[in-house]
């Protein structure tokens, strides 16, 4: 019996150290998404809350937005400064929608998606208004 017990002894000795062996590689950790970098708006959809239809598309279609390590965003040749707290994005770039920030709706990778809400007063009420913004990260 002690024969067999030494042998079983050897072999969990031999075969331990394969139980701690993987044989798949351990995979790289993703980068995380981060707002710094160039991106290329491919949607601007304004939205009125009394229009049934899908909204129409706005000027900010096309535009290359830059964000930098310090808190700069650059559209075209201006530049505005910025802070990315959460999930809001404030500049004053959003004082064209009459608000002082975007909503952060969706930030991956590769693509970046905006709002911003506001209430437009007209002779007969109000309208709300909400400006999505779609972007696709560039390498420019």
């Amino acid at each position: 019996m002690n024969k067999f017990n030494f042998l079983i002894t050897i072999l969990l000795v031999a075969f331990m150290p394969m139980l701690f062996i993987s044989c798949e590689p351990t995979p790289e950790p993703t980068p995380e998404p981060t707002i710094v970098g160039t991106w290329e708006c491919v949607s601007a959809i304004l939205k009125q809350d009394t229009d049934p239809s899908g909204g129409e598309e706005s000027s900010e279609k096309g535009q290359i937005w830059k964000f930098d390590d310090a808190n700069k965003l650059t559209i075209g040749e201006k530049t505005y400064d910025y802070t990315l707290s959460n999930s809001t994005l404030t500049t004053p770039y959003a004082k064209i929608y009459e608000t002082d920030h975007f909503n952060v709706d969706s930030l991956t990778l590769e693509d970046l998606i905006l709002s911003a809400s506001y209430v437009e007063k007209t002779k007969v009420g109000e309208i709300n208004i909400t400006v999505t913004l779609s972007f696709k990260h560039t390498n420019k």
